[in-house]
C-alpha cells in the first residue's frame, strides 16, 4: 500500500496526523500564583478547532483517495485543490493563533511545544497539498510550435 502512495500523499498524510495529535498538546501555559496552567488547542478559542478540522478533513481526503472510504456520488473536483486549501486554512489558523495568544495576551507570549508542533504539521499539510496541486494540474509544453 505504501508504495501507492505519492511524495505529496506521504507529505499529507505525516502531517494531518500529527496537526491532530497537536491540537491536544499544550499550546500555551500560564504561571499563577500556585500553579500552572496549559492549555491546548480547543481551550486557545476557535482556531484551534479550525486545525482540528482541517486535519481531520486532509486524512478524510487521503482515505477517499485512496478508496479506503468508497463515495459513490461525488462532485467532480480537483483533490488537489483541496488539499491545498486545507493546508492553508490549518496553516492559516496556527499562525494567527501564535500572533494573537491566548485572549489577545499578544504574540509568542509562553508557547510550548503543541503550537511548535501544529505548526510544522500545518506546514507540511499545506506543502503536500501545493505538491498535489502541481501533480494534478495539466502539463503546458514549455515551447508550443504553430
Amino acid at each position: 500500500m505504501l508504495d501507492r502512495l505519492s511524495q505529496s500523499d506521504r507529505v499529507s498524510a505525516v502531517g494531518a496526523p500529527l496537526a491532530l495529535l497537536a491540537t491536544f498538546l499544550p499550546w500555551y501555559h500560564f504561571d499563577t500564583e500556585s500553579t500552572r496552567v496549559t492549555q491546548n488547542a480547543f481551550g486557545t478559542g476557535f482556531l484551534g478547532d479550525v486545525l482540528f478540522f482541517t486535519a481531520v478533513g486532509t486524512i478524510l481526503l487521503l482515505l477517499v483517495r485512496h478508496q479506503v472510504i468508497v463515495v459513490r456520488n461525488t462532485l467532480p473536483m480537483r483533490e488537489g485543490q483541496a488539499f491545498f486549501t486545507l493546508g492553508c486554512v490549518g496553516f492559516a489558523a496556527v499562525v494567527l493563533q501564535m500572533l494573537i495568544g491566548v485572549n489577545g495576551s499578544g504574540a509568542f507570549h509562553h508557547m510550548t511545544l503543541g503550537i511548535v508542533v501544529a505548526f510544522l504539521a500545518a506546514g507540511g499539510m499545506a506543502v503536500g497539498g501545493w505538491l498535489q496541486r502541481e501533480a494534478d494540474a495539466p502539463r503546458r509544453p514549455l515551447h508550443s510550435r504553430r
